[in-house]
């Protein structure tokens, strides 16, 4: 029996999109986009080459550094500027990730529990890690549903 001829590696499968490509390395697509995108890349040596002349963004890489190292540290410390604050007692740790650190806390005046979300002293440099920062706490405050957390408070 014969066998099917082997196709040239461009017709294989659709080669992702610049921009599909430039969110991969990015960090930036879904999980099943991501997993799509690998297996193509893995047989393209036209979108390998892509990936290896896609400038990666600073910001990204170095959360994605940060994340790396948060991950396999244990429980981060309680920035000293959060231990004795006026507003809030820290109780404990909900989440790390890339950027910073969520705490769970109290409201000191009102007893109400809140998250406190924390940017990575990594980032307090970095101008443009506290425009995103910045944009994300606006962005949040404008949000009013069931479903979504508010925002009550924001300081440096």
């Amino acid at each position: 029996m014969a066998r099917p001829a082997q196709q040239p590696e461009s017709r294989r499968s659709e080669h992702p999109t610049p921009q599909q490509l430039a969110d991969f390395v990015d960090g930036r697509l879904a999980a099943p986009d991501a997993t799509s995108v690998e297996a193509h890349v893995a047989v393209c040596s036209t979108c390998c080459q892509v990936l290896s002349e896609t400038p990666v963004d600073r910001l990204v890489a170095l959360a994605r550094v940060a994340h790396e190292i948060s991950a396999e540290a244990d429980i981060p410390e309680v920035p000293i500027e959060l231990l004795n604050h006026p507003r809030y007692q820290v109780l404990d740790v909900i989440g790390k990730g890339g950027m910073g650190v969520v705490f769970r806390a109290e409201h000191r005046l009102m007893q109400r529990s809140v998250a406190l979300k924390v940017i990575s002293r990594k980032f307090t440099s970095n101008r443009t890690a506290i425009e995103r920062f910045q944009q994300e706490v606006r962005s949040a405050a404008k949000l009013t549903h069931p479903n979504i957390v508010s925002a009550h408070d924001a300081e440096q």
